[in-house]
């Protein structure tokens, strides 16, 4: 089995080493994490937010665009955390929200998520 490199814990102040996104003490969190987005409460936060913000916050040159429609990938509109959660951002402060499209949600999470490399 291939060898991971090591990267700091992706719980906010843990400075230990794993080769996953949480090292063992907090192995735990991403089912805390995930358990916020089946609430009530986010799920009525998130409909109010994404109609009050119609574009997607992206404008990077990979997403899908248009200058007069805006984000061609209206359906599948995410509420992304700027700051991410794991990170320390703030869950609740929609000052911390952005509308995203899924794709380029995806491509914000898989940044964040990039194991940093410890020499």
């Amino acid at each position: 089995m291939p060898f991971s490199p090591l990267h700091k814990c992706n719980h906010p102040a843990c400075t230990q080493s794993t080769d996953k996104r949480f090292c063992a003490a907090h192995n735990s969190v991403k089912d805390e994490h995930d358990s916020l987005y089946t609430t009530y409460r986010w799920t009525k936060a998130r409909k109010s937010f994404l109609r009050a913000n119609q574009w997607c916050a992206c404008m990077a040159a990979e997403c899908k665009h248009d200058v007069i429609v805006g984000c061609l990938d209206q359906s599948s509109a995410v509420v992304d955390h700027v700051v991410p959660r794991t990170k320390g951002g703030a869950t609740w402060d929609q000052g911390n929200w952005q509308r995203l499209c899924k794709t380029c949600h995806d491509r914000k999470t898989n940044r964040e998520n990039r194991p940093h490399v410890f020499y």
